[in-house]
Order: structure tokens, then sequence, then C-alpha cells
């Protein structure tokens, strides 16, 4: 039988930063422990999307021969970069830190920037 240890404690972690984030304040961009954790589980989560979205501004920039190498080892570092720091503010989302609890890493959230980047181009207005 499997060992589901990691599982539950993932799911129980989660509910708890649910139930943490329903009891915020209305004040929803205000740095506190709530959305620290939930910006710690979005970049746990999307850390992967720096793939991606470096292949390609590296692919804007400095062309495709670039993109497939340069941009791949870039995005893979920067993937890995964010997701390690999302579960860092996972785990300490009740600390406050020397900055209060402002983000370590921008863009906040890996999804805005993917948007301001790709999803133009997608609808051909760039």
């Amino acid at each position: 039988m499997k060992n589901y240890g990691l599982i539950k404690a993932a799911i129980f972690v989660a509910i708890v930063g649910a139930a943490l984030s329903l009891a915020a304040p209305a004040e929803a961009y205000k740095q506190n422990p709530q959305r620290k954790f939930g910006r710690g589980l979005h970049n746990a989560m999307y850390g992967w999307t720096e793939i991606p979205v470096t292949i390609h501004k590296v692919d804007q920039e400095y062309g495709p021969a670039a993109a497939t190498s340069y941009g791949l080892v870039k995005g893979v570092s920067n993937g890995i970069g964010r997701t390690i720091i999302g579960v860092f503010e996972m785990l300490t989302f009740p600390i406050k830190g020397r900055r209060g609890y402002d983000p370590i890493i921008e863009p906040e959230f890996m999804l805005e920037r993917w948007h301001d980047d790709v999803v133009p181009i997608w609808n051909g207005d760039k």
C-alpha cells in the first residue's frame, strides 16, 4: 500500500491556507500572512510557467537559436527558483520578514507576467 502522508499534508496545508484567507480583512491587496501563503501556493504550483515565458521572451529579444538554448536554461533555473520561493513562502507565511510580508520575487504572481507577455501575441496585438 502506498504512503499518502505527503499528499494528505499538502491537502491539509491548502485547506488551512484557504480557511485563513477567508478570515482575511477586506483589504485584498494589503500584504499579510494570508496573501503570503496564497502567493507561495501560486508560485509553487505555477513556477514551471517560467520556462515557456522565458523561452518566448528570449526568442523575441535574441531569436530562436538563443531561445532553444539560453532561453530554456534560464527558464528552467527561474522556474526552479520561483517554485522553491513559493514553497518557502508557504512554510513561513505566519512569520513577518525584514520587509514585512512583501514578495521575495517579482512579479508577485507568475501568471501576471504570462498574461502581459504572451497573450497579446496569441491575439495578434503585438
